[in-house]
C-alpha cells in the first residue's frame, strides 16, 4: 500500500509529501520526515476508537489495534477483508449505497447523520455505533478511513435517562388522577348539600303552616274577645295584638304560597284573605256588638282553615319524605358510581402506570446494572492496567530471566488467581523449551507438564497462535502434557518481533472453570504474555550486547578492554589479600605464514578453534583473553610463578594435538611462544605485568619459538 495521506493535507496513516524549506539541510528533513511518520502511526495505532481504511472495492487495507477491543478481530484477521464483515446482514445494501456515495462525494463527514447504526462483533452480537468517514487520496488510488466508536454505554445512559423522565411523567399523571377522583368527590359532596339544604327548606314550610294554624286560632280568640267586650280596659291592648297577628300571618302567607310557590289550596287563599279582611276592619271598629257580622264570620273561617292548612302540613310532609328517600338512594347510587369509577380508574389509569412505572423501573435497574457492570469492568481494567504498569516497571530492571520470571509469576496470580501455570523459554537454537519457573498448583504438583521438551510438541509454538485445550472439545492436546490431560489447558506462544521467545502454560483439572471464563482470560493472558515476551527479548538483547561488548566475536574469548578491567580488579584483591597472580601471554607461532598458505578464511578458522582450546584448558576463575590478532593472554588469580609456568607448558604440548580441515584440507597446526610473568615479582601495576609477560614472549620467539620463557624479575633487570 502506497503511502496514505489525508485529503487535507494532514498525515492520516504515513506522512504526506511536503515539501521542506529550502534552508534546511537533507539529514534534519529526513529526521522531520521520520518523526511526522512516526507520530501519525502512533496517532493512528493508539486511537481510543477504532479505525479501519478501506479502500474503493470494499476490502480493508489498514486497521488499529483497537478494533480487536470493539469488533473482537484480531487486525491480522480483517486485512483483505470485505467492510461487510463489520455490518449487520439487514443492512448491508444500505450500507454499500452509503459508501458509494461517499465515494462519489468524499469529504468528512458523519456517516448516516441522524439515522442509527449498528457494527456486528465477532461472535455475531450486534452493538450502536456511530461512525465518522474521512477521505483519504495516495497515488494508487482513493480511500476511506472510518473511525468507528462503540457507543453502547452512551445509549445505555441515555435509555436510563429517558427512563427516569418517563418515571416521572407517569408519577405526575398517577397524581393528577388523584386529584381528579379527589375534587370529584368534593363536588358530589357539594351537591349533595345544596339538595339536602333545599329539603331542609321545605320542612321550614311544613312548621310555618304549622303557625298560621296557631295564628288562626289566635285570630278568632282576640276577635270573640273584642266582641264580648268583657275587659273594657284592655279592649286597645286586643285590638294592636290582633292587628300584628293578622299582619304576621298575612306576611307568611305571601312569603310561604306566594313567593315560594308552596303548593295548597284555591281555598285556602279564598278564606284566608277573607279572614285578613274581616280581621282587619274588626280591630279598627271601636263599638262591637257580639252578634256583628264581621266577627260571626272570623269565627265560622277560623275553623275551616284549621283542617285546610293540616292537609297542606301532611302533603308537604309527604312530598319531604319522598324527596329525602330519593336524595338518599341518589347518594347510595352515586356512591356506588364513585367507587366503580374509581375500580375503574385503578384499571384503565393508575393499573397501566403502575405497570408502565414498574416497566421503566425495572428497565432503569437493568440500565443501572449496566452501568454497575461498565463500572466494574473498568475498574477491573484500570486495576489490571495497573498491575501490567508496576510489573512493567520491575521487568524493566529485572537484570536476569528467573528475576523476570518470579515478577511476571507474581502479577499472572494476582489477576488470574486460582489458575496454575509454567513459563518456558526457547534456548538460542530453538531446539529446546526450558521450563523457567511455576506457579500456583504446579509448584507441588508439576507432573502434567515436562521441564524440557521439543518445541514441536506444543501446538501453539508451531501455529504461532494460542491453542486452547479442553477435554470435551475436538482439539488436539500438545504432547508435552504428557499422559496426564487437564480438564483445560492453554498454551500461549511468546513472540517479540516476530521471534520466538518462549511460552506461557497455564491449565485446571476441575471443571469448575467454563470454556467462556477461559476466552475471558485469554485477552488478559496474552497482554501479560507480550510483557513479559518483551521483558526476555530486552534481556537477551542486554546479555548479546554485554557479551558483544566483552567477548571476541571470532574466538568467544574476552576481548582486550574487558581484560583490562578484569586484570585491575584482580591485581587489587591480590594486593589486598598478599596472594599472588600470574599472566601467561601467548602467541601463535610463523601466523602470517599460515594466513599466506592457507587464506584467510583457514586463519579464522584456526583461531577460533584455538578459543575453544583455551577455554577449555584453563582453570576455573581464570580468564582467557584475546590480547590482539594472533596474540591471547590469560589472567591467572592466586597462582605462582611456578603454577603458571607449568600450566604454560601444559597448554604448549596441549596445542600440538590441534588440527583443523578448511575447504577439504587438512591443515598443520602452528606451535605456541609463551611468556610468564608473576605478581609482584615482575611488577605491582596492570601496565608493567603486562609488558613483562609480551617481553617474555617475545624472548620465546627470539629463541626459536615453540617454548615458554619466564620473565625476568625487576631486580635482575635493574641489576
Amino acid at each position: 500500500m502506497s503511502p496514505i495521506r489525508h485529503a487535507s493535507g494532514c498525515a492520516a496513516i504515513e506522512r504526506s509529501s511536503v515539501k521542506p524549506p529550502e534552508n534546511l539541510k537533507r539529514d534534519d528533513v529526513v529526521e522531520e520526515n521520520r518523526m511526522k511518520d512516526v507520530l501519525a502511526g502512533k496517532l493512528f495505532d493508539e486511537a481510543p476508537d477504532a479505525i479501519v481504511v478501506v479502500n474503493a472495492q470494499g476490502l480493508i487495507e489498514r486497521v488499529n489495534d483497537q478494533v480487536e477491543v470493539v469488533f473482537g478481530y484480531a487486525p491480522a484477521e480483517l486485512l483483505g477483508q470485505h467492510h461487510d464483515i463489520l455490518v449487520p446482514d439487514e443492512i448491508k445494501p444500505r450500507h454499500d449505497k452509503l459508501m458509494e456515495g461517499f465515494f462519489k462525494d468524499p469529504r468528512t463527514r458523519p456517516m448516516a447523520a441522524g439515522l442509527k447504526l449498528r457494527g456486528r462483533k465477532k461472535d455475531g452480537t450486534m452493538f450502536p455505533v456511530d461512525v465518522c468517514l474521512s477521505p483519504i487520496d495516495t497515488p494508487d488510488g482513493n480511500y476511506v478511513m472510518s473511525t468507528i466508536r462503540d457507543v453502547s454505554e452512551e445509549r445505555q445512559l441515555r435509555s436510563t435517562l429517558e427512563s427516569v423522565s418517563k418515571i416521572d411523567g407517569l408519577k405526575k399523571r398517577f397524581f393528577l388522577s388523584i386529584i381528579t377522583i379527589i375534587a370529584f368527590i368534593i363536588l358530589s359532596a357539594v351537591f349533595f348539600s345544596i339538595m339536602i339544604s333545599s329539603e331542609l327548606g321545605k320542612a321550614e314550610t311544613i312548621n310555618t303552616s304549622g303557625r298560621q294554624r296557631m295564628l288562626s286560632q289566635k285570630i278568632a280568640l282576640l276577635s270573640l274577645q273584642l266582641g264580648h267586650r268583657e275587659e273594657v280596659s284592655g279592649l286597645d291592648n286586643t285590638r294592636a295584638e290582633l292587628k300584628k297577628s293578622v299582619n304576621v300571618m298575612r306576611a307568611e302567607h305571601e312569603e310561604l304560597f306566594d313567593r315560594q310557590g308552596v303548593k295548597h289550596p284555591k281555598q285556602l287563599d279564598e278564606l284566608s284573605d277573607s279572614l285578613f279582611k274581616d280581621a282587619a276592619m274588626l280591630a279598627n271598629e271601636r263599638d262591637i256588638e257580639p252578634n256583628n257580622a264581621r266577627l260571626l264570620n272570623i269565627l265560622k273561617i277560623a275553623p275551616r282553615i284549621l283542617p285546610v292548612l293540616n292537609k297542606v302540613v301532611v302533603n308537604n310532609q309527604k312530598e319531604l319524605e319522598g324527596n329525602l328517600l330519593f336524595l338518599r338512594r341518589l347518594f347510595w347510587f352515586t356512591e356506588s358510581l364513585i367507587v366503580g369509577l374509581i375500580m375503574l380508574a385503578g384499571i384503565f389509569i393508575v393499573r397501566p402506570i403502575f405497570r408502565q412505572v414498574e416497566q421503566e423501573t425495572e428497565r432503569l435497574d437493568k440500565a443501572n446494572e449496566g452501568l454497575l457492570a461498565s463500572k466494574a469492568i473498568a475498574e477491573s481494567a484500570r486495576s489490571q492496567s495497573k498491575h501490567i504498569s508496576e510489573m512493567g516497571a520491575f521487568l524493566q530492571v529485572c537484570e536476569s530471566p528467573r528475576e523476570a520470571g518470579v515478577v511476571f509469576s507474581r502479577t499472572f496470580q494476582k489477576l488470574l488467581p486460582n489458575i496454575p501455570g509454567e513459563l518456558y523459554l526457547v534456548d538460542a537454537q530453538h531446539d529446546t523449551v526450558e521450563q523457567l519457573i511455576v506457579w500456583g498448583q504446579n509448584q507441588e504438583n508439576s507432573e502434567h507438564d515436562e521441564a524440557e521438551f521439543s518445541p514441536k510438541d506444543c501446538w501453539a509454538l508451531r501455529r504461532a497462535r494460542t491453542q486452547l485445550y479442553t477435554s470435551s472439545g475436538i482439539e488436539e492436546p500438545c504432547a508435552h502434557l504428557k499422559a496426564h490431560m487437564p480438564v483445560f489447558s492453554m498454551c500461549i506462544p511468546i513472540m517479540t518481533y516476530g521471534e520466538l521467545i518462549g511460552l506461557v502454560h497455564m491449565y485446571d483439572n476441575s471443571s469448575s472453570q467454563v470454556e467462556g471464563k477461559w476466552r475471558e482470560n485469554q485477552k488478559l493472558a496474552e497482554t501479560l504474555s507480550e510483557q513479559i515476551g518483551l521483558a526476555m527479548a530486552n534481556l537477551r538483547l542486554r546479555e548479546t550486547l554485554r557479551i558483544e561488548s566483552i567477548r571476541d566475536a571470532l574466538t568467544g574469548l574476552f576481548n582486550r578492554r574487558y581484560m583490562e578491567e578484569s586484570l585491575e580488579r584482580e591485581l587489587s584483591r591480590a594486593s589486598r589479600d598478599n596472594n599472588p597472580l600470574s599472566l601467561i601471554m601467548i602467541d601463535l607461532d610463523k601466523f602470517k605464514d599460515f594466513n599466506d598458505t592457507y587464506g584467510h578464511g583457514a586463519g579464522d578458522a584456526l583461531l577460533a578453534e584455538f578459543g575453544a582450546f583455551l577455554q577449555a584448558h584453563v582453570r576455573a576463575g581464570d580468564t582467557a583473553c584475546r590480547y590482539g590478532g594472533e596474540e591471547f593472554l590469560i589472567i591467572m588469580p592466586d597462582a605462582n610463578l611456578d603454577a603458571a609456568a607449568e600450566r604454560a607448558e601444559s597448554i604448549r604440548t596441549a596445542a600440538t594435538r590441534i588440527r583443523i580441515d578448511y575447504e577439504g584440507q587438512r591443515c598443520p597446526m602452528v606451535t605456541l611462544s609463551l611468556g610468564v610473568a608473576t605478581f609482584p615479582g615482575h611488577g605491582i601495576d596492570r601496565d608493567t605485568l603486562v609488558r613483562a609477560s609480551d617481553s617474555a614472549l617475545y624472548d620465546a620467539k627470539t629463541q626459536g619459538r615453540d617454548r615458554v620463557v619466564i620473565a625476568e624479575s625487576t631486580e635482575a633487570q635493574a641489576s
